[in-house]
């Protein structure tokens, strides 16, 4: 199941995981950059496994994160995905002028 299907659903103490997660950073974000940790302030948790690619809901696969970061991972797991998923490729529909 694809990540953010209409199915997909965060387990019912995601709240409580949510809360833990950033208490546990300090609400700083958690990403490191050239051996630097981000100095923003973590408003989200997110999933260092995707839960597409095989990640859990698990506190040690949650990270506290910043709104720039997370829009970063975001954009390239969803690259990823798609790169994944398959294309279905149907026939060129002949020009209505040469039918």
């Amino acid at each position: 199941m694809p990540a953010w299907s209409k199915n997909y659903q965060v387990p019912r103490d995601w709240p409580h995981r949510r809360n833990s997660v950033l208490k546990r950073a300090g609400h700083q974000c958690e990403v490191v950059v050239d051996g630097v940790r981000c100095p923003n302030v973590a408003t989200q948790v997110d999933h260092v496994v995707n839960v597409a690619e095989g990640g859990g809901h698990d506190l040690s696969n949650l990270a506290a994160i910043c709104v720039p970061h997370h829009a970063v991972k975001s954009k390239g797991e969803a690259a990823r995905g798609r790169a994944r998923a398959p294309r279905e490729r149907r026939d060129p529909e002949k020009h209505p002028g040469l039918l």
